[in-house]
């Protein structure tokens, strides 16, 4: 069953914010939410969306790319761009600035990156929806490296911003508002089909709160605009600010990870954080230590500071309310190669989704 809902999610599409599939993901999202008996809703909202078209060759053949989203507009045809290289790492790209201050110096039309990281694989970044200083920027697979550098290199670029439209998800289970719920919140949107990524955490999620809900009220929360700093989320908190008993924030690479002796094993580098009381930290071990997952305590007034937290839990924490988020990154993070069979499986969703629900049922507790 988990596995079958991380493969409807990816075969949607790519899940970019503001897109057919986004539009697609939200309403598929909310039906499997109202199947398992939730009332949900769409939420929308407005953004400027970035309208992108781009080609890039080298030596005459054309290589994938992908667009810097917001990083320039209008239309670019040269021969002639600045090229780079640039290390892609769980901590973002710290060399990025330097390389379009260097492409500005040059006065380049264009700056195309091969990205280094995930095996030689095109690596996408996330954005601040805020038009840049340009130039127009493309990344292309950190394999290309040698061949962009001595190659003769061409980009055709065309990009505007436009009215763009998406929609978060809420659900309840159970009526009314009080007890307060547990608040169980997933993103839904990313650059490509993400099914590592965002696929295996909404498939978690909505187990979890099905299995919740018979124990107290489950609010659910899918947010889009993950990929473009957490939109959906922004918009939810200063629309909806919730009232929660707890939040569980179930975040990127939740079921993910990479192939080991014929089997999958899940990521090394997800960060587990809670303020889940210290007297609870023994029985939250328990749910985690199948998992290998150890986590960090964030208390007192520490719980509200978001450098103590990772993902989108730095915009969670502000709430003050007890909470447990799981994120982080695995070997496809942001490639196109994020696929149902190369990054996860039912064995680990079902492992993950166990120590998931047993966690989430401790948060439940009064």
């Amino acid at each position: 069953m988990l596995y079958r809902l991380v493969t409807e999610y990816a075969d949607l599409g790519d899940h970019r914010t503001g897109t057919p599939v986004d539009e697609s993901t939200a309403k598929w999202f909310a039906a499997q939410l109202t199947s398992r008996g939730a009332a949900a809703e769409l939420q929308e909202y407005s953004f400027d969306r970035y309208d992108v078209r781009s080609k890039v060759t080298i030596d005459g053949q054309e290589v994938a790319a992908w667009p810097l989203y917001y990083e320039g507009v209008g239309q670019v045809t040269t021969n002639k761009p600045y090229v780079g290289s640039l290390d892609v790492s769980a901590a973002g790209a710290p060399g990025l600035d330097a390389l379009l201050a260097d492409a500005r110096r040059a006065k380049a039309p264009a700056l195309v990156v091969a990205t280094s990281g995930a095996d030689g694989r095109l690596i996408a970044l996330n954005r601040q929806p805020v038009l840049g200083q340009g130039p127009p920027t493309l990344f292309v697979a950190g394999a290309l490296a040698d061949r962009l550098i001595k190659g003769k290199v061409t980009v055709d670029f065309e990009a505007a911003i436009k009215p763009g439209r998406s929609a978060n998800v809420i659900a309840r289970f159970g009526g009314g508002t009080t007890p307060a719920p547990l608040l169980i919140a997933t993103p839904l949107a990313g650059w490509f089909k993400c099914a590592g990524e965002h696929g295996t955490a909404v498939a978690v999620t909505l187990e979890v709160a099905s299995a919740i809900s018979k124990l107290a009220p489950v609010l659910v929360v899918g947010t889009t605009g993950t990929e473009l700093g957490a939109l959906g989320l922004r918009h939810y908190l200063r629309h909806s600010p919730p009232r929660p008993q707890a939040i569980l924030h179930l975040g990127a690479s939740l079921a993910a990870g990479r192939k080991e002796k014929n089997r999958m094993v899940l990521s090394d580098r997800l960060y587990v954080d809670t303020s889940l009381s210290p007297v609870r930290h023994n029985q939250l071990n328990q749910a985690f230590r199948p998992l290998g997952l150890k986590f960090t305590y964030t208390a007192g007034k520490e719980a509200k500071n978001p450098e103590r937290w990772h993902g989108e839990a730095r915009l969670w924490c502000r709430l003050g309310v007890t909470l447990l988020a799981v994120a982080g990154p695995f070997p496809l993070f942001h490639t196109p190669d994020d696929l149902p069979a190369l990054a996860t499986s039912p064995a680990l969703l079902a492992d993950v989704c166990r120590a998931m629900t047993d966690a989430a049922r401790l948060l439940a507790e009064k």
